[in-house]
């Protein structure tokens, strides 16, 4: 008869998970890795939370999206009109590809992306450098400007992933936000002469 081994096969296990004390073979542990990758699951969810949330006012509605005003609004008044307008300079434009979308806004409401709450909508062909408008007959108030240079056209801001705007674009006061679209307060300008002149930088 073959003489049985002096350890059995649970003793010869057991003996292994003792002289490796990094052994995972326990359910205790199996349950510690679980909850440190549920934590760490949680912890990613977070901050990605945490940096979209901002981003949110972009992403929600693509900036003024179908908007196809008269062009023949853009023609400045005679230089004898005792209408009040806004003359608005556009600088930074990277070229002539596509058009420029303008929105004007005279209240916090929708501001920047409702197209529907503005109070004047505008639509140029593009030109590289810079490029002047002329808002006409707009009565004196508090007003915040919005524009982008829609390139191809599809009558939207383009963004990324993140909810970034991928096309460039500007508002009054030169006003922006690094991970949000800006607010009407920090865009906000008062128009109480007959012309109002103001510059906007597209980045």
């Amino acid at each position: 008869m073959i003489p049985r081994a002096p350890h059995s096969d649970q003793t010869l296990i057991a003996s292994n998970q003792s002289a490796h004390p990094n052994h995972l073979g326990t359910g205790g542990s199996i349950d510690t890795i679980r909850k440190g990758l549920l934590i760490s699951t949680l912890f990613v969810f977070g901050l990605a939370a945490a940096v979209l949330i901002p981003l949110k006012p972009w992403v929600k509605s693509s900036l003024l999206p179908v908007v196809q005003p008269d062009l023949t609004q853009a023609a400045a008044l005679p230089a004898d009109s005792k209408t009040p307008q806004i003359d608005v300079v556009l600088k930074g434009i990277a070229n002539a590809k596509g058009v420029i979308r303008l929105a004007a806004f005279n209240k916090q409401q929708g501001f920047p992306t409702d197209a529907n709450s503005a109070y004047r909508l505008m639509m140029l062909p593009a030109k590289k450098g810079e490029l002047s408008v002329a808002l006409n007959d707009v009565p004196m108030g508090k007003f915040a400007i919005v524009v982008y240079h829609d390139q191809n056209n599809n009558n939207k801001l383009d963004v990324n992933i993140l909810g970034m705007p991928t096309e460039h674009y500007g508002v009054s006061n030169n006003a922006r936000k690094r991970l949000s679209a800006p607010k009407f307060r920090d865009a906000v300008f008062s128009h109480n002469e007959a012309v109002t002149r103001i510059e906007i930088e597209l980045r």
